[in-house]
């Protein structure tokens, strides 16, 4: 794919090849548009050597990167099997802030993006933050912290 544009970037669209994953987006609200990209390259790679995807063999829940974060997170997760996996943001209050996965997922590595907003699209507040996977008896929690 070609995304040397600044246009509107579906931020749930990923490239994947055998050596890295990543994601661009453009963030729409502010004055210009801006061009985010991440890579994650795994330092196992040979070149030259092809190596079959594999399915993970337990469910793993990654911490999200960046963090802090101040305009949008990755959030990656891994299940050995397809699953009903639900993913959710909470204040330190343990009230529910934003809804990221709530359905049937097939196995593999998933990532997931926040871009600090709640479920009805408000900005939430600098602080720290939880995010929580649950998947068929498999439930973790991690922290994270949002500074603007």
């Amino acid at each position: 794919m070609d995304h040397s544009s600044a246009d509107v970037y579906d931020e749930h669209t990923s490239d994947y090849t055998k050596s890295w994953w990543g994601c661009e987006w453009a963030d729409i609200n502010f004055d210009k548009y801006y061009m985010y990209r991440q890579v994650y390259l795994s330092p196992e790679i040979v070149p030259g050597i092809e190596d079959e995807e594999a399915t993970p063999s337990v469910c793993m829940l990654h911490q999200n990167y960046p963090n802090p974060l101040s305009r949008m997170t990755a959030i990656r997760y891994e299940l050995p099997r397809k699953m009903h996996v639900s993913l959710k943001v909470y204040n330190l209050a343990g009230q529910e802030i934003k809804t990221l996965v709530d359905g049937d997922m097939e196995a593999g590595v998933r990532a997931v993006y926040w871009n600090g907003r709640s479920d009805d699209n408000r900005k939430v507040a600098n602080g720290v933050y939880f995010y929580r996977i649950e998947a068929q008896g498999y439930s973790e929690t991690r922290r994270m912290i949002v500074v603007r």
